[in-house]
């Protein structure tokens, strides 16, 4: 489970994320990155009902949190972080979702050691 204080908790920091955010997508999810000003990085999901079941969409939400739990003390902190899930995802194993959210990441240049060109 992600701790409170690195979790986004409101639908205004979502809709913040969203509007002011750079996203990168993937057939299994999307990443949406904001600067937050603050010095921790937090992390919101979103699976819609085009998903599938309650069912369905909770597994995918539990999946997405654990690949990020496992990656938050390799990010810098000062951002805000939103994983949108696709359709796809609901076929899609703990490696694919950790996979994908490796990617995603990569390209957005926001794995520990790596500088961001564009100085955010």
């Amino acid at each position: 489970m992600l701790p409170r204080a690195q979790r986004l908790t409101k639908s205004g920091d979502y809709a913040r994320v969203r509007r002011q955010g750079r996203s990168r997508a993937h057939p299994l999810l999307i990443l949406v990155v904001a600067p937050n000003g603050g010095e921790t990085i937090r992390v919101g999901i979103i699976a819609g009902k085009k998903i599938g079941t309650a069912v369905v969409r909770n597994r995918v939400k539990r999946l997405l949190r654990e690949a990020a739990r496992a990656r938050l003390n390799r990010l810098p902190p000062g951002y805000d972080v939103v994983l949108i899930a696709r359709q796809e995802a609901a076929g899609a194993r703990l490696d694919d979702i950790t996979a994908a959210l490796d990617v995603l990441l990569q390209r957005e240049r926001l794995r520990a050691g790596q500088n961001r060109s564009d100085g955010r």
